[in-house]
């Protein structure tokens, strides 16, 4: 975050340290890791680049955001937030139900709980736990991050078996759940108060905004999925968003959808 720089919002949400539990258990079962999380539609997490939060990006997004409209409008086009884009970006299918995290019970357990336990994990711990213990820190650390960095109680029953997880619809769950964090945030802005927080899985609409402006270049313009192409390090000041707000090219949709693309778009087994 630039020195002196005064968030305007906040969000935990965190990429980088996301990638360095991944690193560490990629490192540590090998192979047989990778493949069971391929089996899931999860292995491109092991991936992730570490996304700088760029706050002033987001918080400039976010105050396009029109609550009536259900979109970004930007330079005077309206330019849609879809569970289309969210499978183009995470390499996650569009199959299955939507997964709704509630407003329940939250667990006595926080991701940095949940990272203390992977940690202490060792060659020996079973795959199974091992995977649960991965998807609830997926889930709570990167897709649905709350307040005090809870754990919702909601997911922990979705971990315990592969096949519940595959079950939902991890993309249109994830917009759904980002949209009313817009709306939220559009309501506060308009009222002229705080904002506080966004929850969810925020890191995604930095790259929704590159991919829709090519503002830079893509590091890895034909990798899938979408958020390995852009360089984790692109960080933008108050100022420099600023700028690129009065010059910026909108396109209304993702360019260059391949066949792979469309088939997890149209929820094909692949």
């Amino acid at each position: 975050m630039p020195t002196g720089y005064a968030p305007k919002i906040h969000f935990r949400c965190r990429a980088s340290t996301f990638r360095q539990v991944c690193d560490r258990l990629r490192a540590t079962f090998g192979e047989e890791f990778v493949n069971a999380l391929r089996m899931l539609h999860l292995d491109q997490f092991l991936l992730m680049p570490a996304f700088k939060q760029n706050v002033p990006l987001v918080h400039m997004l976010l105050t396009k955001w029109n609550v009536k409209k259900q979109c970004f409008v930007i330079k005077g086009k309206n330019i849609p937030f879809t569970a289309e884009e969210v499978v183009l970006i995470t390499g996650l299918p569009n199959r299955g139900a939507e997964f709704v995290v509630g407003n329940g019970r939250i667990s006595g357990v926080t991701t940095n709980d949940l990272r203390h336990e992977i940690d202490g994990m060792k060659r020996s711990t079973p795959l199974k736990e091992l995977l649960e213990k991965f998807i609830v820190y997926l889930l709570s650390n990167l897709f649905f991050p709350l307040a005090n960095f809870r754990v919702p109680s909601s997911i922990l029953p979705v971990a315990e078996n592969a096949e519940d997880f595959l079950t939902y619809n991890w993309p249109a769950s994830i917009r759904e759940f980002l949209v009313a964090e817009f709306d939220s945030i559009a309501e506060k802005h308009r009222k002229n108060t705080p904002l506080g927080y966004i929850n969810g899985f925020v890191i995604i609409l930095i790259i929704w905004f590159l991919e829709h402006t090519k503002v830079v270049d893509p590091v890895e313009e034909l990798s899938h999925p979408r958020f390995v192409r852009w360089d984790s390090q692109i960080m933008y000041s108050e100022k420099d968003v600023l700028g690129l707000f009065k010059e910026v090219q909108v396109a209304k949709e993702f360019e260059g959808i391949t066949e792979q693309e469309n088939a997890l778009i149209q929820g094909d087994k692949i």
